[in-house]
């Protein structure tokens, strides 16, 4: 292996385990304000943070670990910085809000990431990464596209109960 491809190597795993840990978070946050917004009894809207929460765990984590040990590679542990909210002085509606921003804007960290990974792959010739990261980049315009339209619902909405009684249908 020539040393260009050993730096290749070595920086692409490294922006993998970045995208890891990017949406090991999402899945912590999520976890957290689905579990905020069934204290403030509303079931289905913490079922959609859930729901995104195990698709992180169960299949984002899954396919990236087993990506990086394909390739002889580990995760790498680093340190998660979470940004606290005050929700103290916020109607259910701006909490809700509020939550939906904060996703919305780790996803879109993640999809920055993802592109960022899928460019350096194909830069690089690495048509293995670059096909592995295609899912990553179809998954995270959907999971945008769905999280907005949930956060354009509730600012629209008068109550939470209204996005709750959408949600059950």
């Amino acid at each position: 292996m020539e040393n260009n491809e050993v730096k290749e190597t070595v920086l692409i795993d490294e922006l993998i385990n970045e995208l890891y840990f990017i949406e090991l978070k999402t899945a912590v946050v999520c976890r957290m304000y689905a579990q905020n917004m069934r204290l403030q009894n509303y079931p289905n809207i913490a079922s959609i943070l859930d729901d995104l929460s195990k698709d992180k765990y169960d299949i984002h984590l899954t396919k990236i670990s087993e990506y990086l040990e394909k390739i002889g590679s580990d995760i790498q542990l680093v340190d998660i910085n979470f940004k606290k909210l005050d929700l103290s002085e916020l109607s259910a509606k701006e909490v809700a809000l509020l939550i939906y921003e904060t996703i919305i804007d780790n996803e879109e960290q993640t999809r920055e990431k993802i592109l960022e990974i899928a460019d350096f792959a194909l830069d690089s010739s690495d048509h293995e990464s670059y096909e592995f990261i295609q899912w990553f980049v179809k998954d995270s315009l959907k999971d945008i596209n769905e999280l907005k339209s949930i956060y354009d619902y509730i600012n629209e909405c008068e109550s939470l109960l209204q996005v709750e009684a959408l949600l059950k249908k």
